[in-house]
């Protein structure tokens, strides 16, 4: 069957973000080392067999080799974390902790989010008895008090049946008791015990969106909307310090005093806007309501219609979806003005010693309340040098700015390292444009020898579906801010048919495009000569993974200077 029978995975273009430490510098200038001082030239040792490890081939014109490449990959893999403008934005993260009530262990799985569903409780929480259940806490820990846990208790002796937005995080956290049907598999225990599962906020998003369950379909078609008064803050600040999980409560306790409050994990937000649903579950219609950021005055956005209105009325809309804004802290504002300010004298700077800051960082520093670190470390190489190819397009990602500016918000913000020029590394250049025609010289060979049908005396190749679209990824990738060093860390690594020979004992049902691609033996020898293989080879006679097993064919070896001019 033919590779272009599958559709390929879009294109990713992300921007790396991370910090160095001197273990992590010291382990990239041992791998830049070894790129100086290998060549290349020399063609891998291709074996078609099951459970080898060929050598890869070496990148041509004194590159360096398919060996330094891996070393990269693995290490941009392990300090590497995608960001774009969404996660940068909305992305906060849930900690979920389950404590088995038999042998008392605890299991954590923190997991990413963009938008919170909150339940909304049929009577006030009162806060004083509230579960704090972090790890190595007492259940009955207070976790709410002060002023919310009072008036929460006042309501629900009065009988008030409004709730607030704090009862409703104070639901969403509580306590959870698996028992009965809903027990949970204890790896320690291997069994089902009683557990007790909790949820806390193990990190904040700049903008916290938060959904609040109205409508419930429990009884098929028919369902129903909650209309319960839900108060929330509207010109108050929303506080969630005290839904933190613990252990992440006092890492931001800390970076507040090594920032001095300018770009520290503030728990604090403001209301920006919300959606409105008027009507019931079958009918209604959406109003959304946002605050100016210069005027400060809320905005009615009915269709094409907008209206003032107050934050009174704002207070009393029957929100469905709330979007909280971080508070900045005072000191920040005056960063900003002064990177301003930097940036314009970047633009003539004269005599005055400059340094370069990634433009992306520079853009999150001027709109969110923490851009986090400087994210320069994996956007250079070991040698310090920007990872681009061409000096023009690191002069679209970067901006100048004073030196002694520069230290300073790398005192505040840590990360780095800071650079003094854009002057692309000539080796890690080289590198590049090498392995860029070997990828180019992979994807013709591929393209070439992939053929939907084989001839009498040919067998099919298994590959597992999962390397395929790796591989797919790794090929397409396209280069829209120009080659880097980056574009040399998605290689798919060496072939593993672990997963499909695991499917193949157990006896399952393995289909081909869904678990499995075959390919003819000539493309399974250009994988195996440019990425390697694990094993095992799976060979058939037909389509089918359970048929017939082939024998290896006797391919004659391909010379790298041949595929370096893409033909044989």
């Amino acid at each position: 069957m033919s590779l272009s029978s599958r559709t390929s995975e879009s294109d990713r273009n992300v921007t790396a973000t991370g910090t160095v430490t001197q273990e992590e510098e010291e382990a990239s200038v041992k791998v830049h080392q070894q790129a100086s001082a290998l060549n290349g030239g020399s063609g891998g040792r291709v074996v078609v067999n099951g459970g080898s490890t060929p050598s890869p081939p070496s990148l041509p014109e004194g590159g360096a080799g398919v060996l330094i490449h891996r070393l990269l990959s693995e290490k941009l893999a392990e300090e590497t974390t995608w960001s774009s403008p969404v996660s940068d934005a909305f992305q906060g993260k849930l900690i979920s902790t389950v404590r088995c009530m038999h042998c008392n262990n605890t299991s954590t799985t923190i997991e990413p989010v963009y938008d919170v569903s909150l339940p909304i409780p049929s009577a006030p929480v009162d806060f004083t008895k509230f579960s704090g259940g972090s790890l190595g806490t007492n259940p009955s820990t207070k976790v709410c008090g002060g002023f919310w846990g009072w008036m929460s208790s006042a309501r629900a002796y009065l009988g008030d049946a409004k709730v607030s937005l704090y009862d409703c995080l104070a639901t969403f956290c509580q306590d959870e008791e698996l028992t009965g049907s809903e027990q949970y598999h204890c790896d320690f225990c291997k069994k089902k015990c009683d557990g007790r599962k909790f949820i806390r906020f193990y990190s904040t998003p700049e903008t916290l969106v938060i959904h609040l369950n109205r409508f419930r379909y429990d009884e098929g078609w028919f369902g129903q909307k909650n209309s319960r008064v839900v108060t929330f803050p509207v010109d108050e600040e929303l506080n969630i310090a005290q839904f933190m999980h613990m252990d992440s409560a006092s890492a931001v306790a800390n970076r507040s005093e090594v920032v001095g409050g300018v770009g520290n994990q503030t728990t604090a937000y403001r209301l920006t806007g919300l959606i409105r649903h008027i009507g019931s579950v079958g009918s209604g219609h959406y109003v959304a309501y946002c605050r100016h950021e210069e005027t400060d005055e809320w905005l009615e956005y009915d269709d094409a219609k907008v209206t003032k209105v107050d934050s009174a009325q704002v207070a009393g809309f029957e929100a469905y979806v709330l979007f909280y804004q971080k508070v900045a802290s005072p000191a920040r504002a005056n960063v900003v003005a002064e990177l301003l300010r930097a940036v314009q004298e970047g633009q003539s700077p004269g005599d005055t010693p400059m340094v370069y800051i990634p433009r992306q960082w520079a853009v999150k520093l001027q709109y969110m309340s923490h851009p986090g670190p400087i994210s320069t470390y994996t956007m250079v190489c070991p040698d310090k040098c920007v990872s681009e190819v061409e000096k023009e397009d690191a002069e679209q990602r970067y901006i100048p700015v004073p030196l002694e500016f520069g230290k300073k918000l790398k005192t505040l913000y840590g990360g780095g390292p800071l650079l003094s020029s854009l002057e692309p590394c000539e080796k890690c250049s080289n590198y590049v444009k090498a392995y860029l025609r070997r990828r180019a010289a992979e994807q013709a060979l591929v393209t070439k020898y992939d053929t939907k049908d084989i001839k009498d005396g040919e067998y099919w190749y298994m590959v597992d579906a999962v390397w395929v679209n790796n591989w797919k990824s790794y090929i397409k990738k396209a280069h829209l801010d120009g080659p880097s060093l980056a574009d040399t860390s998605d290689d798919p690594g060496p072939i593993d048919n672990s997963r499909l020979v695991e499917i193949v004992k157990s006896r399952k049902p393995c289909k081909v495009r869904h678990h499995f691609v075959a390919v003819n033996g000539r493309v399974w020898q250009l994988f195996v000569f440019f990425h390697g293989s694990k094993g095992p080879t799976i060979c058939r006679a037909s389509l089918d993974i359970y048929g017939k097993i082939g024998c290896d064919e006797m391919i004659p070896p391909l010379r790298w200077k041949s595929i370096h001019r893409g033909r044989e």
